[in-house]
């Protein structure tokens, strides 16, 4: 489920803690890296998810 208050998407899971993630063109690299970490993943399974 995720819903979106001006330009955040917030996104929730039945058993992980939210992720709030901004929904712009680019984003800087240091901010994907705090959401990669957030989301409980590493760089190398986020790109494999890409």
């Amino acid at each position: 489920m995720n819903d979106q208050k001006g330009s955040h998407v917030h996104l929730r899971h039945p058993v992980r803690r939210p992720l709030t993630v901004p929904n712009h063109p680019e984003i800087a690299r240091g901010i994907v890296r705090i959401i990669i970490k957030d989301a409980d993943l590493t760089v190398e399974k986020f790109l494999e998810l890409l």
